[in-house]
């Protein structure tokens, strides 16, 4: 699963990186993964303001056993988040999350937020907190 690299240590700002892409009907939101960093699913939360039920996310998991929160599913790829444009307005999205590198150390729960503004069903603006 992993790929041997030198005991170099990845910091946090490293480990995660947000990118935005916007397209004619939806936004997809890339919670990138460093190589050999994975996210715990049950430490994975998020929340969209307004409400969107057509929100999809998509990645790819496992299950393994480290000695940091014994056997669990993990994110090991890039997590997806495919959400609908707005007509107009603003849509906020929280994101909520812990991970680790290679099962030699975890990285404090990181919070994001990212509001999206949108104007005749194009996005416009976006802000990553």
């Amino acid at each position: 699963m992993f790929i041997e690299t030198s005991d170099q240590f990845v910091s946090p700002e490293e480990a995660y990186t947000i990118t935005i892409n916007s397209f004619d009907d939806h936004v997809l939101i890339d919670l990138e993964l460093h190589q050999n960093v994975y996210v715990y699913s049950d430490k994975l939360n998020f929340t969209v303001s307004p409400e969107n039920k057509n929100l999809k996310v998509e990645t790819e998991s496992l299950v393994l056993k480290d000695e940091f929160f014994g056997e669990s599913e993990v994110f090991i790829n890039n997590i997806f988040f495919n959400l609908p444009n707005l007509k107009d307005g603003i849509l906020s999205f929280k994101l909520n999350y812990l991970g680790c590198y290679q099962g030699k150390y975890c990285y404090p729960e990181k919070n994001n937020k990212i509001d999206l503004l949108f104007k005749e069903n194009r996005l416009i603006s976006k802000k990553i907190l």
